[in-house]
């Protein structure tokens, strides 16, 4: 009889022992979030960032309105202790709460869904023209732009400048414009210098007209018809101007990158 109670107990034991790491990875598993991911939206046009701290160096993107976004529910602080709090979201990228619903935004009626990004577009053609677009409230079509001015500097130490026009932190004119709306679009991203006109991509700085003139690339259809965005052009900002492909290699001097 004591024989058969110590294989009963044991019985019990290992049962009670078995059950108790099941729970204990039942219940890590739902506080690191992997079992409960969510479908969101942006209410707003906001920021993804790489760190759940809103600092220009964790800046990874901007994103529009209805943004379709998979996170983990659970809130996460900021780490620079500013109030601020996060969602994880499955890529590892965070975004503000606030800027988050589990509904779509609706216009007239519809719903506003863009469909969510990939780890490959993070710098997408969509949301480097929603940005560029973006800009249009604060420098308007036709808005006097000239060296005179408009200026702006570059504060970061993570760049790699070249010697010549962008050696300088300062810049004027077209070249003010092409470094704020890069800013607005890759961050801090460091920059390289490419020569080839052939690598050019939607977003980057490029120097035509024998090295006197910047603009930033809006656009590039199927035909290599280029599409830029640009100010100082006739000392105004102008958006929209296109050129063929034949035209715009033979204006190219060389161009920025920060893919």
């Amino acid at each position: 009889m004591n024989v058969f109670k110590r294989i009963i107990f044991a019985l019990l034991a290992f049962v009670i022992v078995v059950g108790i790491f099941d729970i204990s990875k039942v219940n890590s598993s739902a506080a690191s979030g992997k079992n409960s991911a969510v479908v969101m939206y942006t209410t707003s046009e906001c920021s993804v960032w790489s760190a759940p701290a809103t600092k220009d160096a964790n800046r990874v993107k901007k994103v529009p309105v209805g943004y379709k976004v998979t996170v983990y529910p659970t809130v996460v602080k900021s780490s620079a202790r500013d109030g601020k709090t996060f969602y994880k979201t499955v890529k590892g990228s965070y975004i503000l709460c606030k800027c988050l619903s589990t509904t779509p935004v609706t216009t007239s009626g519809n719903s506003q869904v863009i469909p969510e990004g990939t780890q490959t577009d993070v710098y997408s053609k969509e949301n480097i023209q929603s940005i560029i677009n973006g800009f249009k409230g604060k420098y308007p079509e036709g808005m006097l732009f000239t060296d005179a001015t408009n200026s702006y500097i570059w504060t970061t130490e993570s760049r790699i400048y070249r010697v010549g026009i962008y050696s300088s932190l300062h810049g004027t004119g077209c070249v003010a414009f092409a470094m704020e709306v890069s800013d607005a679009i890759f961050g801090t991203t460091p920059i390289s210098e490419y020569t080839d006109v052939s690598k050019i991509k939607v977003g980057d700085i490029i120097r035509i007209n024998n090295d006197r003139h910047s603009v930033i690339i809006y656009d590039i259809s199927a035909d290599g018809t280029v599409t830029v965005a640009e100010a100082n052009y006739s000392q105004k900002v102008h958006y929209g101007r296109s050129f063929s492909a034949k035209d715009f290699a033979s204006r190219f001097c060389y161009g920025w990158t920060r893919y």
